[in-house]
């Protein structure tokens, strides 16, 4: 799959880049701000600036929430697959005997291989391979599964091909919720828009002659602070911020059907 141009630039050197353009453009506009200032009477742009602020602050709370709610549903997604495997592994004892071994066994693999998918991160190709490997033991549980099913058809051994098949939608889900991201035009107007409001603030305080620039350095931290935590919630695989609660509910499965496998 294609990625947005910024999601395959690194999260600190979209940031950095964010901090010396808003100082420059600051620096910059403020010295403008002064020429005129010098030349002729000082407007009063304050109620300009505060609306150009509010609008800064809607947008990146804007962005904030969207990647915030995609976080929110990678965890989900993580916690109703590992519900769905837990629900298809139980199933898999109303089966004959060689069946039940070969269905518990398959999805014991395909839990490791869902444990493998949050532990590669970024990396493509390994991904792929993981996407690839899951849907050979989909196929094969398949394929196995459901003549067994229909040699022996009771309504409590079809519930075991309700739970195989929401097992593989949900991930399924799982793999496009890892690419649902906020979309690239979107971060790319929040960026030049905390440096127009640089600008636009530089070039305010050069008309009243307020040469805050230390105040105005320590704001443009918070702002890209916002900006790198939204970026970094908005790159699953690759970023700080992780579904790791989500996570942590697969990684229990995976040690309970190890165990019950053992015992």
């Amino acid at each position: 799959m294609s990625e947005p141009l910024l999601y395959r630039v690194a999260t600190w050197v979209i940031v950095l880049g964010l901090l010396v353009a808003m100082n420059l453009a600051w620096l910059g506009f403020f010295r403008v701000g002064q020429r005129v200032r010098r030349q002729k009477a000082a407007a009063d742009l304050g109620p300009l600036e505060a609306s150009m602020g509010g609008l800064v602050a809607l947008i990146l709370a804007f962005s904030f929430s969207l990647a915030a709610d995609r976080h929110k549903e990678r965890e989900h997604v993580i916690v109703r697959e590992a519900n769905a495997i837990g629900t298809a592994f139980l199933r898999c004892d109303l089966l004959e005997p060689a069946d039940r071994s070969f269905c518990r066994q398959r999805l014991r693999e395909y839990t490791r291989l869902r444990v493998e998918f949050f532990d590669i991160g970024h990396d493509a190709a390994r991904l792929a391979s993981v996407v690839q490997r899951s849907s050979r033991i989909a196929n094969e549980l398949w394929n196995r599964i459901v003549p067994a099913v229909r040699a022996g058809d009771t309504p409590s051994r079809a519930q075991l091909i309700v739970s195989l098949n929401e097992t593989f939608d949900v991930g399924q889900e799982r793999l496009a919720a890892t690419r649902h991201v906020v979309a690239g035009l979107i971060t790319a107007a929040t960026l030049a828009m905390c440096i127009a409001w640089a600008a636009f603030a530089g070039y305010g305080y050069g008309l009243k002659g307020n040469s805050r620039s230390a105040a105005w350095v320590g704001f443009s931290l918070l702002i890209c602070v916002v900006v790198y935590i939204t970026l970094d919630l908005d790159r699953p695989g690759r970023g700080v911020i992780r579904p790791v609660r989500g996570h942590s509910i697969m990684l229990d499965l995976m040690r309970e059907i190890e165990a019950a496998e053992k015992g």
